[in-house]
């Protein structure tokens, strides 16, 4: 999906569909209203998607490979100590990319049709490679239990941050996430 056309195209759809769903449910929304408020066709709709479930399962998917690609690229681009600034700064990262997106997030986690998608976020998280030594008072034998619990609490912060409207900065929700794990800026 690297052409910017199609990118251009499918966040063109992605987006008509989201204002949609601003105003009407799921099921009363027609591809036809989707390609009206987009300005494409019919068949450049359907070249991307085979229905209103696929645009939504890659909405999901796409928005997922987003945050991925984000946080990818900023461990290649820095070099970890892995102190409490360092884990500040990426989950400052991880907020300023979800706040830049914060229609797409604000609609993943408010409309019913994405209602798997904050279960794929966490199951995402947790899959994420966490060093241990990060958490030196976690007990190694509950460490998975604590990597699923940061990334449900990921999840809750984003619910949190939505529901304040976005009113703090991604560098204050940032803070607050990692505080929830005593990790503060002095080491």
């Amino acid at each position: 999906m690297s052409d910017r056309r199609v990118i251009r195209t499918k966040h063109a759809i992605r987006d008509a569909f989201i204002r949609l769903l601003a105003v009407k449910d799921y099921e009363e929304i027609a591809v036809s209203e989707i390609l009206e408020s987009s300005n494409y066709s019919k068949p450049t709709f359907y070249k991307h998607y085979s229905g209103k479930a696929d645009l939504v399962d890659q909405i999901m998917s796409d928005a997922l490979n987003d945050l991925d690609n984000v946080i990818t690229r900023y461990k290649n681009e820095h070099s970890y100590t892995w102190g409490n600034r360092d884990i500040l700064a990426f989950n400052e990262m991880r907020f300023m990319h979800i706040y830049e997106n914060k229609d797409l997030y604000k609609a993943l986690f408010t409309y019913p049709c994405f209602a798997l998608y904050p279960r794929h976020l966490q199951d995402y998280i947790d899959r994420l490679e966490v060093p241990y030594e990060l958490f030196p008072r976690c007990d190694v034998r509950y460490f998975d239990y604590f990597n699923s619990s940061m990334a449900h609490i990921f999840s809750g912060t984003i619910y949190y941050w939505i529901r304040e409207n976005f009113s703090s900065s991604p560098k204050r929700i940032a803070e607050m996430y990692s505080y929830t794990f005593c990790i503060d800026e002095e080491n």
